[in-house]
């Protein structure tokens, strides 16, 4: 019968059990290289990291997306306020360069 080595510290910690889509793929020598380097370091497997590391890049991503959107609307709402008149109205004057800056930095104190 096999002795079984019951130290934890020379034991793997298992990666969590998640719910969701179950998905093979193949990840180039290189990846797999770090990322059970990264595995052994932290104490769980290399699919674990994977899931792990894919799960930052969607957070930064989404979070710079909506950089992007709020970007925009304040370039839009800047640019619209940037002619005085209303919209319509062909003769609109644009403004000054120090009321432009006025402009711009009233929107950085407001984000």
């Amino acid at each position: 019968m096999p002795v079984l080595d019951t130290d934890k510290a020379t034991r793997r910690r298992r990666a969590p059990r998640r719910t969701g889509h179950r998905a093979q793929l193949t990840v180039p020598e290189d990846m797999w290289r770090e990322l059970t380097g990264i595995a052994r370091a932290a104490g769980t497997t290399a699919n674990d990291v994977l899931v792990r590391l894919a799960s930052e890049r969607l957070r930064d991503r989404r979070r710079a997306v909506a950089l992007r959107k709020r970007a925009d609307e304040r370039w839009r709402a800047f640019a619209d306020a940037s002619s005085v008149g209303s919209e319509n109205d062909a003769t609109a004057k644009p403004l000054s360069a120090k009321e432009l800056v006025k402009l711009s930095q009233a929107f950085r104190e407001d984000g």
